[in-house]
């Protein structure tokens, strides 16, 4: 199953923008383990772990990152039970690098994986926040930047602007005592992230100006107290919370892609709208209850196009709701009176029954009409509703 998938660029591009510049003097993270290069905490050979004082040249770190990365795709396809698009695969690669094989196969992230709940399983990449050093769970923003930005991946958006440093906001309480964990009183919820992650599709996998938009592997040496709080390669620090965890302060984040010209310039005309957008001058306003497409109740591919109104069974069941009260309205306004009329002129003999025939059988059968057309309209637009994948024009 999935053997033929491999780590894609746009997660490659992923691991190296939050792992910062390489490393050639071992460093450790907050998950209290020793990393080189681009956070990878073991050597392909017998050598085992990294360790305190290791150092490392550009070339062993690169091979070190591409040793990782065969692992965890391996691990990765070992445990997936079902098949999976190039993106998801990477992003739960892209999780393995930094949280580790084990935490992965014991989260509630493949579980969702594997009953292909793809919805629940983006939304539970954003519970993996938290790095374990001796007995303190510390929640942290940077974290909680990189899952989302690996669950945007999995659903095939560009992380780039929905995850930025300034629209990810953590607010925790810290533990009375150690051991302990980080309460988390706020977090931006993913939600929000996807409301405009949406407006940035994933181009396809042959666009080279912007997945090679990569910085070159720098070298950055930094002490321990000065490390980033994002953990490095399959960290065994990493934890997933059986609940909660901080405020917008301003912690050190994994350093930044900067984008090439290409890039830029295609970034910069498909920005995101910071709310929803104003009708044209001269034309009609838009509706006070417009939504954007990842807030419909529904679920809606914004990939797969737009279908025209009369091929809708959404509009369809609607059509039968209007009718259905336009049937009972036109009967309490009498338009319905002539049949009603014949109705009671066979009944002459008897003012009264007449009157009972008229009110009874006739308005009440055109009321009876109404109602049931109604309620087949209701229930045909839900059930369309639940069964929609595109959206109308």
């Amino acid at each position: 199953m999935n053997a033929y998938l491999v780590l894609n660029k746009a997660a490659e591009r992923l691991i190296r923008q939050f792992e910062g510049p390489y490393r050639l003097t071992a460093r450790e993270c907050e998950g209290g383990a020793w990393e080189l290069g681009p956070g990878v905490t073991f050597y392909p050979d017998d050598r085992g772990d990294v360790q305190p004082g290791d150092t490392c040249t550009m070339e062993e770190a690169e091979v070190m990152f591409r040793n990782a990365i065969r692992l965890f795709e391996n691990g990765v396809r070992d445990m997936v039970t079902v098949e999976l698009s190039p993106n998801q695969f990477s992003a739960l690669c892209s999780f393995a690098y930094n949280c580790g094989l084990e935490n992965l196969a014991s989260s509630t992230l493949l579980r969702m994986v594997n009953l292909r709940r793809w919805d629940d399983a983006a939304a539970s990449f954003g519970m993996w926040i938290y790095a374990t050093k001796n007995g303190y769970k510390r929640a942290l923003r940077g974290l909680l930047r990189r899952r989302y930005a690996e669950a945007c991946l999995f659903l095939g958006y560009d992380w780039t602007q929905a995850c930025s440093d300034d629209a990810i906001a953590l607010q925790v309480k810290p533990p009375a005592s150690i051991p302990g964990k980080d309460e988390v009183v706020y977090k931006t919820s993913f939600r929000d992230v996807l409301a405009v992650a949406y407006h940035y599709p994933l181009p396809s996998l042959e666009d080279d100006d912007f997945f090679e938009a990569v910085n070159p592997p720098l070298v950055l040496e930094k002490t321990a107290q000065e490390a980033s709080p994002v953990a490095g390669a399959g960290s065994p620090g990493a934890t997933q919370p059986s609940g909660g965890p901080v405020a917008p302060t301003k912690s050190t984040s994994p350093a930044s892609v900067v984008p090439s010209p290409a890039v830029a310039e295609k970034q910069a005309s498909t920005v995101a709208p910071a709310s929803s957008p104003a009708a044209p001058v001269g034309t009609k306003p838009l509706s006070p209850n417009t939504v954007k497409p990842a807030e419909v109740p529904y679920r809606i591919n914004v990939d797969a196009g737009l279908k025209p109104l009369d091929e809708s069974n959404r509009a369809k069941g609607y059509w039968y709701q209007q009718a259905g009260i336009g049937v009972i309205r036109l009967g309490t306004l009498g338009v319905f009176g002539s049949g009603a009329a014949k109705v009671s002129s066979t009944l002459q003999g008897d003012p009264v029954l007449s009157n009972m025939v008229l009110t009874v059988v006739v308005l009440g059968g055109i009321f009876v009409t109404g109602y049931v057309t109604k309620k087949y309209g209701d229930w045909k637009r839900k059930k369309a509703e639940r069964e929609a994948t595109q959206a109308l024009y």
